[in-house]
């Protein structure tokens, strides 16, 4: 059976071009008698209607499909300039730079990349693909549900993908620099149910550490003690402020992590038995506000 052929009202798609937000379309209306066969125009569609502008309608093919031309040269032109004016390297996230997803997994709170496939070609690029995951049924283990609700590192606007849109969670390793800092920052700022009080402060889990990072050699040389907070074990003869690492953990909204965030400091800490250790293996988000004001953020279309 022959596949139902697109329409814009009477006129029959015979070609159309996506670029960005909108489509280029190129269309025929075989019946018309009045000197409008051919019809070029723009079409965005959504998940509940279809919209079409800037129609241009004529009896010539040659000079209709050379119209139809030479808009899709003006928006690649135009978007291609967007492109060069991103602040960040372009690069795209692929299968080896992520921790295989599968469902019996919760990717709630985890930096996760969206796969490419699923992406428009001119979307496939990791400002588009880096989300903080922030909810949605699809994001906890052994959901029924598929919505995962997430905020993309480079804009920070908030949208939705389907659990099998996720290609994994991002390794640490390969995170880049501009995610790594952004992602510092929203999970300071993120809800206040992950977000737990001990000795005064406020702190929220920020993640497990690396394979590479889980030794005993890697974690005494990236590690220092941090006297302004203080925390530190009373059986130390520097304390400043009672410590207890089961105490730490006890509060803490998320059990299963080994860095967290203060949100007095911005910086990061890894809880030892007898002491609460400033973490130096990334950058904090204290380093990240002093840059912030250098690299301001662009709009563009998802």
């Amino acid at each position: 059976m022959e596949n139902e052929k697109r329409k814009v009202g009477d006129y029959t798609v015979l070609c159309a071009v996506n670029i960005g937000a909108r489509e280029i379309i190129l269309a025929e209306n075989e019946q018309s008698a009045n000197g409008e066969r051919f019809l070029c125009c723009y079409g965005e569609r959504n998940d509940i209607f279809e919209k079409f502008t800037e129609c241009a309608v004529g009896d010539d093919y040659i000079d209709a499909a050379m119209f139809f031309a030479e808009r899709i040269k003006q928006d690649a032109e135009r978007f291609r300039a967007e492109v060069e004016k991103l602040d960040i390297p372009v690069t795209v996230i692929t299968q080896a730079d992520c921790i295989p997803d599968h469902y019996k997994n919760d990717i709630n709170g985890k930096i996760i990349a969206i796969n490419p496939a699923i992406l428009k070609p001119e979307y496939q690029r990791a400002d588009r693909q880096l989300f903080l995951v922030t909810g949605g049924f699809g994001a906890s283990a052994n959901a029924r549900g598929s919505a995962v609700f997430c905020k993309n590192l480079y804009d920070g606007k908030n949208t939705r993908y389907e659990r099998m849109d996720v290609l994994g969670e991002v390794k640490p390793e390969c995170m880049p620099d501009w995610a790594e800092k952004k992602a510092i920052l929203f999970r300071h700022t993120q809800s206040s149910k992950l977000m737990f009080e001990y000795g005064g402060r406020m702190f929220s889990p920020y993640r497990l550490f690396t394979k590479a990072e889980n030794t005993l050699d890697f974690i005494s040389l990236h590690t220092a003690r941090d006297f302004e907070l203080g925390f530190i074990s009373k059986d130390c003869p520097e304390s400043k402020t009672s410590y207890s690492y089961a105490e730490f953990y006890k509060k803490s909204s998320i059990k299963n992590c080994d860095l967290f965030v203060c949100a007095d400091n911005g910086k990061l800490y890894c809880p030892g038995e007898n002491e609460l250790f400033e973490w130096q293996g990334e950058v904090g988000k204290s380093d990240f506000d002093r840059k912030l004001h250098t690299k301001p953020q662009k709009e563009h279309e998802r």
